[in-house]
């Protein structure tokens, strides 16, 4: 290793002088062609700069150098999230997750699965900002080089790392099942001929509300497959409407609807990002048929023998009520919801005529009282 000039780029990089250490490395490549934190180096000048077609070649090399080089797989991650290879990304971070638990990936695929288009966007143009990247300095540069863990461990500590991580495995085992599965089933989807899939639930007839072009098309479709890959089933739907209600192929949009029908039922328990009721109310065709949850108070209930209707205020319930606004509701009988029960309603968001972009009506699926006049 040639210490002088790791040393003067390590000093360039710390400065942010990227282009005079990336012309540095380069210059001696030709000494350092087994040196993996070499191409590291050179690989991390590159990210910055944004040329991420070079940092990927770098970061790759450093890789295929030392299979262990950690820090290059969470760089090559956030690479392929650029490009939407959502699929590539979790690779590497469920790889480094059930090898050390690293901090990174496990934040990583937290934003992922919950992030929507936009907020991809926001992780891979800014990566140290979000925390799914190391930051570059000289203590870094010794987990790099692996020069070894400190040499004294409290022996409880490192009982409870080892307990931790072998529960963690086992539920990393049965997600990278689940992750199986719904690339098995989403490559059969996508590949398979259309008159070989179980049509029995979808539709033919698509009023078409958009209109985009061939390339939106094929990137709506892109990015809905990624989010179905990423568990992110909020925005499976959002991008799935996008296509059904469009001017795309007959085709594209039965496999579109295919694929929102392998999706789970909504868990309504669950601390996810939840459709908020702005957002809703903004673009309403692209929350047709989306999981919602919200609490409020029920009103101008009116139940016959088979359903109910009737209004519910929102954000409007205990002692610090505020209304945020009035939405339909309809329900079935058999709940017996009355007036003035204050309700978290677990919902379904359905277009009350089909026709009609901008109409909606709130199912109730499910409910929990927080209090029943």
């Amino acid at each position: 290793m040639n210490k002088n000039v790791i040393e003067l780029a390590e000093e360039l990089i710390a400065k942010a002088d990227y282009n005079q250490a990336q012309q540095l490395l380069l210059d001696e490549i030709i000494t350092n062609t087994d040196n993996h934190y070499f191409y590291f180096l050179i690989g991390y000048t590159y990210f910055v700069t944004k040329d991420f077609g070079n940092s990927l070649k770098f970061f790759s090399k450093s890789l295929s150098i030392h299979e262990d080089a950690d820090d290059a797989k969470l760089f090559i991650a956030v690479i392929h999230l650029h490009n939407y290879n959502i699929t590539l990304s979790m690779k590497y971070w469920l790889e480094l997750i059930e090898k050390n638990k690293n901090k990174y990936a496990m934040r990583a695929i937290k934003l992922v699965k919950n992030a929507e288009d936009k907020d991809l966007t926001k992780m891979f143009s800014d990566p140290f900002k979000y925390h799914i990247v190391p930051v570059f300095n000289k203590k870094r540069k010794k987990r790099i080089l692996h020069l070894g863990l400190p040499l004294v461990l409290l022996a409880f500590s490192l009982a409870f790392i080892v307990i931790t991580l072998i529960n963690y495995r086992s539920d990393l085992r049965q997600r990278k099942e689940i992750l199986d599965k719904r690339e098995a089933q989403l490559i059969q989807v996508i590949s398979q001929d259309i008159d070989l899939l179980d049509q029995s639930n979808t539709t033919t007839h698509y009023p078409i509300f958009l209109n985009m072009t061939g390339t939106e098309i094929e990137q709506t479709y892109q990015k809905l497959s990624d989010a179905f890959l990423a568990f992110n089933d909020i925005a499976v739907r959002k991008f799935a409407n996008k296509i059904v209600y469009s001017n795309a192929s007959l085709e594209k949009k039965i496999k579109t609807e295919y694929i929102v029908q392998l999706l789970p039922e909504p868990d309504y328990a669950q601390a996810l990002p939840w459709p908020t009721i702005e957002e809703i109310l903004q673009e309403p065709l692209l929350y047709r048929g989306m999981p919602s949850k919200f609490k409020g108070t029920t009103t101008n209930i009116n139940v016959t023998s088979e359903k109910g209707k009737g209004e519910f205020l929102v954000g409007y319930y205990g002692d610090d009520a505020q209304l945020t606004t009035v939405i339909p509701i309809v329900f079935s009988s058999n709940f017996e919801l009355q007036n003035g029960d204050e309700l978290e309603l677990y919902l379904q968001i359905e277009p009350e005529n089909r026709d009609d972009p901008d109409s909606i009506v709130f199912v109730v699926r499910s409910f929990r009282y927080l209090l029943r006049k």
